[in-house]
């Protein structure tokens, strides 16, 4: 199931002040972004079109001890984190998002287009066991339906091809683009220090750019 904000802060809690988490393990991946993906995340805008680039796996020793202040609890990377070389100008990089999974893309085999709750995207082969209700895929690259999109319940497979059911309004028929698999957002924030990465650079978060924080202490 889909992390829920309470839920998200149990997670980094457990993570951050404990080190593990008995039900997802002591992992977690961070994303960089180049905008704020606002409160539905529908401006999610992570530079994955890079072959360069791909998120940080990062472990709870990663990050210093959290202070707890007015029941908020907040950690910050004491090592730097390495994204890759930069194959492409990716431009400027101002936030994060700590993801619950790493991102996978397929091509995009077929569509359905419908009003929101009644689309659907399809790619090669069987992937039901990543699918999970409420988190998220981007569609990149295509012709009219390049955007953030939530899984909805029903997706299956009939060979050759998964559907994924989206609860956003699919409206172009054209079919290309790729679907790329997200997962959930546990937190986001701003970094410290935005960065304009160019062809070349290497894609690097410094040690305390990063700060990830639950609102709620259990």
């Amino acid at each position: 199931m889909p992390f829920s904000r309470q839920s998200a802060a149990k997670f980094l809690n457990d993570l951050l002040i404990d080190g593990s988490i008995p039900s997802l393990g002591s992992t977690f991946f961070i994303a960089i972004l180049r905008a704020d993906p606002g409160e539905d995340d529908s401006a999610f805008d992570e530079p994955l079109e890079d072959s360069g680039y791909a998120r940080v796996q990062a472990d709870a020793g990663d990050w210093n001890t959290p202070a707890v202040a007015s029941g908020v609890v907040q950690s910050t990377n004491v090592n730097l984190l390495n994204f890759g070389t930069a194959a492409t100008d990716i431009g400027n990089v101002s936030h994060f998002a700590v993801m619950n999974r790493d991102a996978a893309d397929y091509a995009v085999a077929a569509l359905t287009t419908g009003i929101a709750g009644a689309g659907a995207f399809k790619v090669a082969g069987n992937i039901t066991a990543q699918l999970v209700v409420g988190e998220l895929i981007l569609i990149r690259d295509s012709t009219g339906n390049d955007g953030v999109y939530h899984i909805r319940s029903g997706s299956s497979y009939s060979a050759p091809n998964t559907t994924i059911n989206v609860e956003e309004a699919v409206s172009d028929a054209t079919v290309d683009g790729t679907v790329w698999l997200l997962g959930a957002i546990i937190d986001k924030g701003t970094l410290d220090t935005t960065k304009d990465i160019g062809t070349g650079d290497t894609i690097k978060m410094n040690a305390g750019d990063v700060k990830v924080g639950a609102k709620t202490v259990f």
